[in-house]
C-alpha cells in the first residue's frame, strides 16, 4: 500500500488542489525513504488525480481537498484522509497506527466533531 502526503514547509500543505509537492511512502517504510514527487501547481484536477493512481497510491493525506478533487480520487480508488493539519513525521506516525482522527490533527475550525466535514467521513 501506498501513501500520499502532500507536503509544504515540513508540514500537511493546507490545500490539495494547489500543492506542488507530494511525498510517496510505501506502507513498510519510513518517511525519509520516500519519493518525492512535484507536481505542477496549475495541474488541472483530473491530471492530478491519474498521475497518483499512476504511481500506485492508495492513500492520500491532505489539507482541505475540494469536493471535485475528493469526488475524482474516491473514483479511482483512493482512500482519503482530507482536512489534515500538523507536521509530516506526526501525521505519518498518526496514520500508520491509525490516530488521524485525533484532534490535534484537524485543520483549524475543524478541532470539534460535529463540524468538520473529514469527521464526518467527508461527505459535503
Amino acid at each position: 500500500m501506498k501513501i500520499a502526503l502532500t507536503v509544504w514547509n515540513g508540514r500537511i500543505a493546507p490545500v490539495f488542489d494547489v500543492a506542488g509537492r507530494l511525498l510517496i511512502v510505501d506502507e513498510g517504510q519510513d518517511l525519509k525513504d520516500g519519493m518525492e514527487c512535484v507536481m505542477a501547481e496549475m495541474e488541472c484536477l483530473p491530471v492530478r488525480i491519474t498521475r497518483l493512481k499512476r504511481l500506485g497510491v492508495d492513500v492520500l493525506v491532505c489539507g482541505a481537498i475540494s469536493r471535485p478533487a475528493r469526488m475524482l480520487a474516491e473514483s479511482q480508488g483512493i482512500r482519503l484522509h482530507g482536512f489534515i493539519s500538523g507536521n509530516l513525521e506526526d501525521v505519518f506516525e498518526a496514520w500508520r497506527n491509525n490516530k488521524l482522527d485525533h484532534e490535534s490533527f484537524a485543520m483549524p475550525g475543524c478541532a470539534h466533531r460535529h463540524h468538520c466535514c473529514r469527521r464526518r467521513k467527508m461527505k459535503m
